[in-house]
């Protein structure tokens, strides 16, 4: 197919293989295009590290490091929502494209009867370090957690204040889920190892204290950022996937859709709101996430090229 693909205010053409945010040029490397080619011609299914390797490096031996240094990239530019993290298996673009638009029949009858949005808080991370003075950063990786989290419309995030008073004590998760009024516990812990960084994440059911969800990322320093976001996606994406227990299942455009939708207006609350509720601005309401300008990115891209 060579005709362009648009999303987002972004237009990729794969003839000349360029990128164009609204209608101006995107510094963006040779090996992001074709990462970002394989996965728009393929958005329709998971795509599995070894194939994208395959399709980006054909008949080269390289690591893996090589495509999480691309994916980072294009998530820098795309938005960390354009592409998810299916954890152990790959990736897939969730971007919504021009021509995918259209919900199927079942997928908006569900995204219609879905209005409440998951309850979820986020506990403070661990320092696993030796350093007790090195708080800061498992604190700071805590708070950019909550902040991208509050940025999905179908989750209520509890808010940093009411999470951190559980700080250093022993916590039964039942128990707290009980006081925090929410549906699912985040929990922790992050070790920096010289230049390395390992953050260890578990999402926890709070209503039987049963694991949900876990997993250890072990990156470079220079990649915190870029692992922040990995974490952030696979959280929701576990969330949603048990919480759709039961569910309908929802096709692959009508999920990239719902998603696309999801960075619409951010929802932050207390125990002291019901789930559904936002506060008012200056009670923890902030700027709505995609409210970036494209150009600001466009200038980023270009000087880091």
């Amino acid at each position: 197919m060579n005709n362009p693909y648009r999303f987002g205010g972004f237009e990729l053409n794969p003839v000349t293989r360029q990128l164009l945010a609204e209608g101006l040029p995107v510094a963006l490397g040779a090996r992001a295009l074709d990462v970002l080619l394989a996965l728009i011609e393929r958005r329709e299914r998971l795509v599995s590290k070894e194939e994208l390797l395959e399709l980006v490096w054909p008949g080269l031996v390289v690591e893996e490091n090589n495509l999480q240094v691309q994916i980072s990239a294009l998530r820098k530019i795309l938005g960390p929502q354009s592409i998810a993290t299916i954890p152990g298996r790959g990736y897939r673009f969730t971007a919504v494209l021009g021509a995918d638009e259209a919900l199927p029949a079942t997928a908006s009858a569900v995204a219609a009867s879905s209005h409440e949005p998951l309850s979820i808080a986020v506990l403070p991370f661990l320092n696993m370090g030796a350093d007790p003075e090195k708080d800061y950063l498992a604190d700071g990786i805590t708070e950019d957690i909550i902040t991208d989290l509050s940025r999905w419309r179908s989750l209520a995030v509890t808010s940093r204040n009411s999470t951190f008073r559980f700080k250093g004590e022993p916590v039964d998760m039942q128990r707290v889920g009980r006081e925090l009024g929410v549906r699912f516990l985040v929990e922790g812990s992050v070790r920096r190892m010289g230049e390395r960084i390992r953050i260890t994440s578990q999402l926890i059911n709070a209503e039987t204290g049963n694991l949900v969800w876990g997993e250890r990322f072990d990156r470079p320093m220079a990649d915190l950022f870029a692992v922040r976001d990995e974490v952030v996606q696979t959280i929701v994406y576990a969330a949603r996937q048990r919480a759709r227990v039961g569910r309908p299942c929802i096709g692959s455009r009508g999920e990239a859709r719902l998603r696309a939708r999801d960075r619409d207006r951010p929802r932050i609350w207390t125990p002291s709101q019901p789930a559904g509720s936002v506060g008012r601005p200056g009670m923890g309401e902030r700027p709505v996430g995609t409210t970036r300008n494209p150009r600001s990115r466009i200038r980023i891209g270009a000087a880091r090229r």
